[in-house]
């Protein structure tokens, strides 16, 4: 949640990109923290899955910056013109990372979700409850998520292009093709996640936890529910692609000429230049993050004053300090050695017996 929250209100695309990561990671240490086998294999499923879609969301940053020689933002705008192959494919990273179905990170984060709830259920009671919060804040985390990317889509892509940035085109082929291929892995794995889970994730999982992870030819199955991704996929790609259909099919032929004016633009009585400079006024993405910036104000404040490493170093010196007679008795004599042995399974005896 808080790498998230950070990268909500970032200016610089990497630094976005950067703090997402650890959000994203929270998700995998969430699933193989439950311990579960729908845990297991939803945290090893969403790690590979990470590996696609923010590959190619670093990808397309570095597109970016070097077509654009900047990483700021708010500098750019109106790029889908120049560059469309590289907007689509930010827009496939951006929606499997926010978790929108039929791309691969909704498919992995359902099974993180479902594992939360089962185990929740399986727990019962207050402990149960806690697991139940786990997964109503993976959630929220997934939305704030898809609200940053699609800030970033939004204000790199569309809107007016800057006279700056009027003469950038595509990045080289060399860069463009990893786009397609992580593109592609991205809408496959979500559209038959089956295929991935059958091939690359059960293995793990059976290892790990000695389990199996139910799946149909349609998508997958677990004790909460059933998640069938090809169906899925089927009823949002075909009406999309009827739509389609239907506006070329009845588009115009031939488009009206452009309406010819001895004046400029009309903007509140003044004309655009030398008055009014629209690159100057245009909207900027911190209109986007104005209201969560205010809203969680003392928040950013603790994080960006170094408050969420201090807490951190408390932690860990907390624990250092409640081991350190651990390591204050491991001095390297065997018989020592075999009291915290014999100590141990006595403990785990009585544990077994209760």
């Amino acid at each position: 949640i808080v790498g998230t929250m950070a990268a909500w209100v970032q200016n610089d695309i990497k630094r976005v990109l950067a703090f997402s990561t650890v959000g994203q990671i929270g998700y995998i240490f969430l699933g193989l923290g439950l311990g579960t086998v729908l845990g297991v294999a939803g945290g090893i499923f969403h790690f590979l899955n990470h590996a696609f879609f923010k590959g190619l969301l670093f990808l397309c940053a570095g597109a970016l910056i070097h077509s654009t020689g900047t990483r700021k933002i708010d500098e750019m705008g109106g790029l889908i013109e120049r560059m469309p192959l590289t907007a689509s494919a930010m827009f496939v990273g951006a929606l499997s990372l926010g978790g929108v179905p039929p791309f691969n990170g909704f498919a992995s984060k359902l099974m993180i979700y479902e594992a939360s709830l089962e185990r929740g259920l399986v727990a019962g009671g207050p402990f149960g409850g806690v697991y139940v919060l786990y997964c109503i804040l993976a959630m929220f985390g997934s939305a704030v998520s898809l609200a940053t990317l699609m800030r970033v889509v939004g204000s790199v892509f569309f809107g007016r292009l800057p006279d700056h940035l009027k003469s950038v085109c595509e990045a080289p082929a060399t860069m463009n093709m990893p786009l397609l291929i992580l593109s592609a892995g991205c809408i496959i794995f979500g559209i038959v996640p089956q295929i991935a889970i059958d091939y690359l994730v059960r293995p793990s999982v059976q290892v790990v936890v000695g389990g199996v992870v139910g799946t149909t030819s349609l998508g997958l199955v677990t004790s909460i529910g059933f998640y069938g991704a090809t169906m899925v996929a089927a009823l949002l790609f075909t009406p999309i692609m009827f739509g389609i259909g239907i506006y070329y099919l009845t588009r115009p032929r031939e488009l009206p000429p452009p309406l010819e004016t001895k004046y400029g633009i009309f903007i509140g009585g003044e004309v655009e230049k030398p008055y009014m400079d629209i690159d100057k006024i245009r909207v900027d993405s911190s209109l986007f993050t104005f209201a969560p910036a205010k809203l969680f104000n003392r928040f950013y404040q603790f994080m960006w004053l170094g408050g969420i490493d201090m807490l951190y170093r408390r932690f860990t010196g907390y624990f250092v300090s409640a081991t350190e007679f651990l390591r204050r008795s491991h001095v390297g004599v065997v018989n020592i050695y075999s009291v915290w042995v014999v100590l141990g399974a006595a403990i785990l005896i009585i544990l077994m017996v209760i």
